[in-house]
């Protein structure tokens, strides 16, 4: 069986980086010899950016699941610990001999 490598959502952004590319190509094709490398280099910079971009955004996203996942650890062990600290009160006020 074949996996996929790609989820949708890399899969898309790839599509809208080649059709950026394929737009600078055709605008390469249609302007003057020396507007070519202005042309270039913004696009090249433009992709850089968008790609950078979807770098810096993975990275906030795990940063925050990890900080959800850590609060999340904290609250199972405070509530953990407010059970402990409780049953020994609960069984202290069902004591008859008290």
């Amino acid at each position: 069986m074949i996996e996929k490598r790609h989820k949708e959502t890399t899969r898309q952004f790839f599509q809208k980086l080649l059709l950026y590319i394929d737009s600078t190509v055709v605008n390469l094709a249609a302007s003057k010899p020396e507007d070519s490398n202005k042309i270039l280099v913004g696009a090249l910079s433009n992709i850089k950016d968008a790609i950078f971009s979807e770098i810096v955004r993975d990275n906030q996203v795990e940063d925050f699941n990890q900080f959800l996942q850590k609060q999340a650890d904290d609250k199972k062990k405070l509530d953990e610990k407010d059970l402990k600290d409780s049953s020994p009160e609960t069984e202290l006020d069902s004591d008859p001999q008290i």
